[in-house]
């Protein structure tokens, strides 16, 4: 069965859905001695680290029913190209409808774009806020065509919660939204080294607890399941499991896995889903980056006092 993740929204704004990961059972004999030096990154709410060596690949960034993202502003680079770059790719469907761009008060270029004429009650909205130091923001959601001047409002309050250069809040970029969590979050990293060492991170609410227990837990042919059990990472209770994969022209793969359930509805605890793998043949580099990330794993502060009701 496969669970809810990201919670529908309390007003009904309909929004893209996003592409579930495939789940893969997985964890590690031995804790491995990590020498080597590591960066720090950040996913949503939480900070971790990695050995020096990776790359990121940023995923998605939901907060608030938002899709949010930071962009880098090259030197020289006009501000308004990247806004554009993101609308083509917000209209890059085939029914593909009208645009109409105007200036959001208090934020910077907007436009709502008629994404898909088979649709003609859903509006897509684009708005982009300069950032100090090189850099902007740019959110997007769909909505209602009747809720126009209610999400110009919202986006406006949101996009202005964005703290540059800050170690709270749900971290985009190199900065974060500091705003009481919300039903609605996900984010979502990969990173790949040289060795093939390939890491996920990702966090999303849940409308329920999930552990990933219910799924099915039958291993592909050849499959050998080296390690499950409970282990607390970064003050949560999660299952972490290690499993084998059979031979392929790469050789036999390793798949390690960390999962802490969530608890329903809750932004400040959403599902956290840690994934690291690469061939047997790297084990070593395999078992550093896992057991880097796992004890260097923590939680954000909200950077902001949150009133329990």
């Amino acid at each position: 069965m496969t669970p809810n993740r990201i919670l529908s929204s309390t007003n009904g704004w309909p929004r893209r859905l996003f592409a579930s990961l495939i789940g893969f059972a997985a964890v590690a004999p031995v804790a491995a001695q990590v020498s080597q030096p590591a960066e720090g990154y950040c996913t949503g709410r939480f900070g971790y680290a990695l050995p020096q060596g990776f790359t990121r690949s940023v995923g998605e960034r939901l907060i608030y029913l938002l899709n949010v993202s930071s962009e880098a502003i090259q030197p020289g680079e006009d501000t308004r190209n990247i806004f554009n770059r993101k609308r083509a790719k917000l209209m890059s469907g085939p029914h593909a409808g009208e645009v109409l761009e105007f200036d959001m008060p208090g934020l910077g270029p907007a436009a709502w774009l008629a994404t898909s004429t088979a649709l003609p009650e859903e509006v897509t909205v684009l708005a982009m806020k300069p950032l100090p130091a090189g850099h902007l923001l740019l959110l997007d959601t769909d909505l209602d065509v009747k809720k126009k001047d209610l999400a110009q409002k919202f986006i406006v309050e949101i996009a202005n919660t964005y703290v540059p250069h800050t170690t709270d809040g749900f971290c985009v970029g190199t900065g974060a939204f500091v705003i009481r969590p919300s039903m609605n979050e996900r984010a979502l990293d990969s990173f790949t080294a040289a060795n093939g060492v390939d890491i996920q991170v990702q966090t999303e609410t849940v409308s329920q607890p999930d552990d990933g227990e219910s799924s099915s837990g039958d291993l592909p042919p050849g499959g050998k399941r080296l390690l499950k059990q409970k282990r607390r990472v970064g003050g949560q209770k999660g299952i972490e499991t290690r499993v084998q994969l059979a031979a392929s022209d790469d050789g036999p793969h390793l798949i390690y896995m960390w999962i802490f359930a969530g608890a329903a509805a809750d932004g400040g605890a959403p599902r956290i889903r840690l994934v690291a793998s690469g061939e047997v043949a790297h084990a070593p580099e395999l078992n550093a980056a896992w057991e880097t990330l796992l004890a260097s794993w923590t939680q954000r502060p909200l950077g902001m006092e949150v009133k329990k009701n």
